[in-house]
């Protein structure tokens, strides 16, 4: 119990070094994926890449909870590495809200870049 805690806090921090020592300790799939939950709405991508490397982990655990979570938080990083993993595609292809949530998403951040490049000297 107590390793799992201090994992989750290491999810929350982005400690990837505390992050590796504890997950060979501790079944990083509790508590449905909390810690990739956890990693994701954070945005610590390197945490969120070492999970998504763990075949412990199901990264479409308790209805895509990882990405809808990046989603919100708009973890772009975070939800380019859930994207690229086929079972989350493949978990997403029939699920029309997600698709049209993630084109919203998108269209929110080509508008961020291009208005972005519109400031540059």
């Amino acid at each position: 119990m107590l390793e799992e805690e201090q994992l989750l806090a290491a999810c929350t921090a982005g400690d990837a070094s505390t992050f590796t020592r504890l997950a060979t300790l501790v079944d990083v799939s509790f508590d449905c994926n909390l810690p990739l939950r956890t990693a994701a709405s954070q945005g610590h991508a390197e945490i969120v890449y070492r999970l998504l490397k763990d075949p412990r982990t199901d990264p479409t655990a308790c209805n895509n909870s990882a990405l809808r979570a990046s989603l919100g938080n708009e973890h772009l990083d975070v939800i380019v590495l859930l994207l690229a993993d086929r079972r989350v595609r493949q978990a997403i292809a029939e699920d029309f809200p997600m698709n049209e949530y993630l084109f919203k998403v998108y269209r929110k951040f080509m508008d961020k870049q291009t208005a972005w490049q519109l400031t540059l000297p």
